[in-house]
């Protein structure tokens, strides 16, 4: 968006300018003085792009007022429009900084249009170069006295699940020109912005001041920040900062720590300002979805509670937020993979469901938890759903309901096949048919997943294992594990805490 002022004390100029840019998408008139003073103040505390003005005004002379632009960087661009086609008019005015000089007699809607685009351009490949020069000088620029902190900004969505994107490299420049714009202005510091990196601020305090205010003034500057750039842009603006420094050869790691703290965002959305103070442990949550009794009515509210507690232990952490992607796409992708198992469903719905695609992006593409959250209960809905349809349309799946729902209990083959009116000997042949194994085989093996899920918890003996999964006796449990797993129990159970 070009944010400009229209400047010129004929009233019939000023309404003339602003007919030809009133309605275009791209273009915002920030306000349309008469005099050349109140325009100034309005520059003070507003950041625009382009300043359009006459040459001669009753209270200041336009040759004065561009000066006095230029000198305090109030705006990025300026054009002109006068009624003088004196060439020592516009040489002057060009000499100061002028970026344009129309005539108004010969101006039009479209030539008007046409040149504020022209400078708009302009003034954002100078932004660009501005920038690469002061990143070559930048160790140099921090070598100076004083107290420094680097602060990288983030740009978030105004809207859950949506952005409306900045249009364009030049829009991108412009946002950039504006930052730099309120940073200059406040005497903040410096601001960068690499190439493929997140920009960044290096904030200066002189070596005096206190601790306590320093943290005020990084707030009040974040604030101002987050205050313009929302004005201009669908977007919200969040920082992480670093420790402080004093030494250059600090200042990757610092911009790495300042990364980590902005990347706390993701699970608190209501502030903007994230200290890297904070980010300072290395403890990784375990998470385990549970596939028991997953395609029940509590399924999905089983699952977004375990979510929950995995977010919550993640954010008192303060886990990074691809360690946390990592885990709950490996986690998401075992609990189909387990689910899909115990049914066995056919090759079509294992195929189209056991692999991560299907939710790699409900997981990376979510700016925050509560995005996350929706995302994965969206797609693990669908998820039950499908695999309910196709239970209803296999005669088996009844029957696999019925272990799963009776697994701890003694089951006889006899009682499960009468609930499909087969004569043993024809449900035998059907159910190795459809499954690969007996029947016996087949309790078994879902009665060890079982198992494996207890002994993950050191609270129950195995005795207490055997009793609740359904196994006669403890050592009858330990002979069918090793028989199952190729795993005696102790071992199984060493490496759950090797892990």
């Amino acid at each position: 968006m070009i944010r400009l002022i229209i400047v010129d004390d004929e009233v019939l100029a000023r309404i003339g300018i602003k007919s030809f840019l009133e309605g275009k998408e791209d273009i915002t008139i920030g306000g349309v003085f008469s005099q050349a003073s109140e325009a100034l103040d309005y520059l003070r505390t507003n950041p625009t792009n382009i300043v359009i003005t006459d040459i001669e005004m009753s209270d200041m002379n336009g040759l004065e007022f561009i000066r006095d632009i230029r000198k305090n960087n109030l705006a990025q661009g300026i054009i002109i429009l006068s009624c003088h086609d004196n060439f020592e008019y516009a040489r002057e005015a060009i000499s100061l900084g002028t970026d344009s000089y129309l005539l108004k007699h010969s101006v039009d809607e479209k030539s008007l249009i046409d040149e504020i685009y022209k400078v708009h351009t302009k003034i954002a490949s100078n932004t660009s170069r501005k920038i690469i020069k002061k990143e070559n000088n930048l160790e140099k620029m921090v070598d100076q006295a004083g107290i420094y902190m680097v602060g990288v900004l983030k740009f978030h969505k105004s809207y859950l699940g949506e952005e409306i994107p900045l249009s364009g490299q030049v829009e991108e420049n412009m946002l950039v020109h504006l930052l730099e714009e309120i940073v200059n202005q406040y005497h903040m510091g410096t601001l960068f912005a690499p190439y493929k990196k997140d920009m960044f601020i290096i904030f200066r305090f002189e070596t005096d001041t206190k601790p306590s205010e320093r943290e005020n003034m990084i707030f009040e500057y974040v604030s101002e920040l987050k205050k313009n750039v929302e004005q201009y842009v669908n977007k919200s603006l969040i920082m992480g900062v670093s420790q402080e420094l004093t030494d250059s050869r600090d200042i990757p790691i610092c911009y790495k720590n300042a990364v980590a703290a902005a990347e706390l965002s993701y699970y608190d959305e209501k502030n903007f300002l994230f200290k890297y103070s904070i980010v300072n442990s290395t403890v990784t949550p375990k998470l385990h979805f549970t596939p028991e009794n997953f395609l029940d009515d509590e399924g999905i509210e089983n699952f977004m509670e375990e979510l929950q507690i995995f977010l919550k232990s993640c954010k008192k952490n303060s886990v990074r937020v691809n360690v946390l992607n990592d885990i709950l796409i490996h986690e998401v992708n075992t609990l189909v993979y387990k689910v899909l198992n115990q049914y066995r469903f056919s090759e079509e719905v294992m195929s189209k469901w056991n692999s991560v695609y299907q939710f790699i992006p409900a997981v990376m593409y979510a700016e925050n938890v509560d995005i996350l959250k929706n995302n994965l209960k969206k797609v693990i809905a669908r998820f039950q759903e499908e695999l309910l349809y196709q239970l209803r349309k296999d005669e088996f799946s009844e029957i696999f309901h019925f272990i799963e729902s009776n697994l701890s209990e003694k089951l006889s083959l006899s009682e499960i096949a009468n609930m499909n009116c087969m004569s043993i000997p024809s449900f035998c042949k059907k159910f190795k048919e459809r499954t690969g194994m007996t029947l016996v085989q087949y309790i078994n093996q879902q009665k060890i997943e079982r198992v494996k899920a207890y002994l993950n918890d050191r609270r129950y003996s195995l005795g207490q294992i055997a009793e609740i999964t359904g196994f006669s006796n403890e050592n009858y449990m330990i002979r069918v594990f090793k028989k199952v797993t190729g795993h005696t129990v102790k071992d199984y159970r060493s490496d759950i805490d090797e892990i």
